[in-house]
């Protein structure tokens, strides 16, 4: 049966977006209140369609907001799937390495106001902080921002940090000691000349940002952008902290899986209550889709820095063809969006700004996958390049509509992960 419901499901979209097609000419800019009320109901319906298709993902959420501001946030399935809560618009998601974002701004507005350059060194601003053997004296501001600094990220490590994190979601790590597992290890790569991602460069970051200000980087994150740009969902948990805002989704992941058979039925439980700590100014942050839509926007858009400093974080490093590495966003160049997506346990989500219709987006599901078959792997970043093909007016690749047109032109999310 459900199968028949989706194909269903799949009429009444190709309805949708053939009526969408004929209704709205190359040019988008000034589509009609109908033209984006179609589109609407096609990003509602597809949305649907990736969540329903993996029993997974409990829900999930999309936030699109157009050159006009009109901010909207499409919701499916459920926050609390033992309960039965359906997901609400404003439900707060674990925004894993988005906060890395956060981190890269209030690095860029204290280079840009001269308290520390770009091409400062690590030794430094912290000296003695990392091994000999990564040559901190050589390895720059910037290089941390777009990851050629070449230090080992903590999180690779099994048993130092991964195993602790994943059996006992209360355990604390200062940032020191995240730094400590870091220089355990040799470097990854010659410094500037190859992109290795890390979280342990984020964490220096965070670091420097407490050390420059004198205040916590807890407290300039929330000071700069937050409260200013009224992202009202959005927090910063301090250690110690593990629970989550009122109307959260719950989030879910499958311990037998991640621990690789040592903790946990194989069968998806809750892990959204965790220690803040183990990944701090890396990726500890909550947020809701609406949120962080809103923040793209203000980075692509140039709200948060001067002309000089906006130039610098849009100066890329190529990782690969498509993907291009800024000063801690990332450019598509295939799909022509900036933004940065973020995996946490139990959580995943992405924020992405489409420069060639200003338009900004974000989703996020509340469940973390692995890769268990191509289909499996980000949803939310599926969820994403449906809306890029609805919004450009190209039609999307749901599997479902592969079987029913064939030949179909797909369109899906890169290899590289960021």
């Amino acid at each position: 049966m459900k199968h028949l419901f989706n194909l269903n499901k799949m009429v009444i979209i190709l309805l949708i977006l053939t009526s969408a097609i004929i209704g709205c000419d190359d040019d988008c800019d000034d589509c009609d209140p109908d033209t984006q009320q179609t589109q609407d109901k096609l990003l509602q319906l597809l949305l649907d369609e990736r969540v329903d298709r993996f029993d997974v993902v409990p829900g999930g959420a999309l936030a699109v907001i157009r050159p006009n501001d009109d901010a909207l946030v499409f919701t499916t399935g459920f926050s609390d799937k033992e309960n039965q809560v359906v997901m609400e618009k404003d439900a707060t998601f674990r925004i894993g390495s988005v906060t890395k974002t956060f981190t890269a701004l209030a690095t860029m507005q204290l280079a840009q106001s001269g308290e520390i350059t770009l091409d400062q060194t690590i030794e430094e601003l912290l000296p003695g902080i990392l091994g000999e053997q990564y040559h901190p004296q050589e390895i720059t501001v910037r290089h941390l921002l777009n990851h050629t600094a070449g230090v080992f990220s903590f999180t690779g490590d099994v048993m130092n940090w991964m195993v602790p994190y994943l059996l006992d979601p209360s355990v604390t790590f200062t940032p020191l000691e995240l730094i400590g597992i870091a220089n355990l290890y040799q470097p990854t790569g010659p410094i500037g000349s190859e992109w290795h991602y890390s979280n342990t460069h984020y964490i220096l970051l965070g670091l420097i940002i407490e050390d420059v200000t004198g205040n916590t980087w807890e407290e300039e994150v929330r000071t700069r952008f937050i409260d200013p740009l009224g992202l009202q969902h959005t927090t910063v948990p301090e250690t110690g902290d593990e629970s989550m805002p009122s109307g959260y989704a719950h989030g879910y992941t499958n311990l037998y899986i991640e621990t690789g058979g040592a903790a946990g039925g194989d069968s998806l439980v809750e892990f959204s209550e965790i220690e803040p700590s183990t990944t701090w100014s890396s990726g500890n942050m909550i947020s809701s889709v609406g949120d962080l839509a809103r923040w793209a926007k203000a980075i692509a858009e140039g709200e948060l820095l001067n002309d000089e400093y906006q130039g610098e974080l849009l100066t890329f490093f190529d990782v690969s063809d498509n993907i291009k590495m800024g000063l801690g966003i990332v450019r598509e160049a295939d799909y022509r969006i900036l933004g940065h997506r973020g995996q946490i346990e139990a959580y995943d989500c992405a924020m992405m700004y489409m420069e060639d219709l200003g338009i900004s987006t974000a989703s996020c599901v509340n469940s973390q996958i692995q890769q268990i078959g191509p289909e499996y792997s980000n949803v939310e970043l599926l969820v994403m390049y449906d809306a890029f093909g609805v919004l450009r007016e190209e039609l999307p690749a749901i599997p479902a509509i592969q079987e029913i047109i064939p030949g179909l032109r797909p369109s899906g999310p890169p290899l590289t992960e960021y």
